[in-house]
C-alpha cells in the first residue's frame, strides 16, 4: 500500500513539474485591464502556472497587417522566483521614470510610457519581441482591430496568431480606460476564459480607474489547477498498471 502512494505522490510531482515548467501557449495567459490616462497600465490573468524565469514582452507597437512597428515602447519582463500560479493577477504600471512596475516583482527592462488615450493596442509575447510565441492582446482603439487602410500608433491589424486570444475594447466603448468586473471564483478555467471575453463583465471609465488612479483590481481568480484532474487520473493509471 506504501508503495502504491509513493509511485503516485511520485508521477504527480513528476508531472506538476512539467507543467509549471512547460512553454506557454496561445491564451495561456489573458489581459483583464487597459488603462490608457496617467498613468499607463494594464492587468493579465495567468491560466496555467507560468514558471519562475519566464520572460514575457509587452508593446504598443501597432502591426501593418504584415510586420510590427518599430516607433512605440516595448518592456521586457522576467517571472519572478515562485513564478506565477494558475488564476494569478498580474498588475503593471508605468512609474513615469525607469523601468515598468510589475506588482508581483520580477526584472523589468523598459516601459510603456505612451499608451494612448486616443487608442492603442499591447500584445504579449513569450521569448523574443515580437517574434515569440504570441501570447494576449488587448486593443483600446475606437475603431477596434482594423481590416483596411494604414496603421497608425492608434490602431492596428490583429495579427492572425491572436485571432483567438485578444479583446477588442474599442467596438464597445470610446472611454480610456476599461477592466474586467466581472466574478472571479470559477469551477473550470474554460468557464472563466469565456467571462473574461464577455464585454458585458468590463467596466468602462474616461477618467481614472482605481486608488489610487490607475490602479487596476488585482484580484486573483479562484480557479482549479490545470494540472489538479489530470494528475490525479495519470496517477490514478499508473497505479493501476502497477497493480497489474
Amino acid at each position: 500500500m506504501l508503495k502504491k502512494a509513493l509511485l503516485g505522490l511520485a508521477v504527480t510531482s513528476a508531472l506538476s513539474a512539467s507543467y509549471a515548467n512547460a512553454a506557454l501557449a496561445t491564451g495561456d495567459i489573458s489581459f483583464l485591464g487597459f488603462h490608457s490616462d496617467s498613468p499607463d497600465g494594464f492587468t493579465i490573468v495567468a491560466w496555467v502556472p507560468v514558471a519562475a524565469g519566464t520572460q514575457l514582452f509587452f508593446t504598443d507597437n501597432s502591426y501593418s497587417g504584415s510586420a510590427f512597428a518599430a516607433t512605440e515602447n516595448t518592456v521586457a519582463w522576467t517571472v519572478p522566483a515562485g513564478g506565477l500560479s494558475a488564476g494569478q493577477v498580474v498588475f503593471a504600471t508605468d512609474p513615469l521614470s525607469g523601468n515598468q512596475s510589475f506588482d508581483v516583482g520580477g526584472a523589468a527592462t523598459g516601459r510603456l510610457s505612451g499608451i494612448s488615450s486616443s487608442g492603442d493596442q499591447v500584445f504579449m509575447f513569450e521569448g523574443t519581441d515580437t517574434t515569440g510565441t504570441a501570447i494576449a492582446a488587448i486593443n483600446g482603439a475606437n475603431s477596434g482591430w482594423i481590416t483596411t487602410g494604414t496603421a497608425t500608433s492608434n490602431n492596428s491589424y490583429l495579427p492572425s496568431a491572436f485571432s483567438t486570444a485578444n479583446v477588442d475594447l474599442g467596438p464597445t466603448s470610446t472611454v480610456d480606460n476599461a477592466q474586467y468586473t466581472g466574478t472571479r471564483t470559477f469551477l473550470t478555467i474554460a468557464a472563466a476564459k469565456t467571462a473574461v471575453a464577455n464585454l458585458s463583465n468590463w467596466t468602462f471609465s474616461d477618467t481614472a480607474i482605481g486608488t489610487p488612479a490607475g490602479a487596476l483590481d488585482s484580484t486573483d481568480f479562484v480557479v482549479p489547477e490545470p494540472t489538479t484532474l489530470g494528475l490525479l487520473g495519470l496517477a490514478g493509471l499508473a497505479l493501476g498498471r502497477r497493480r497489474r
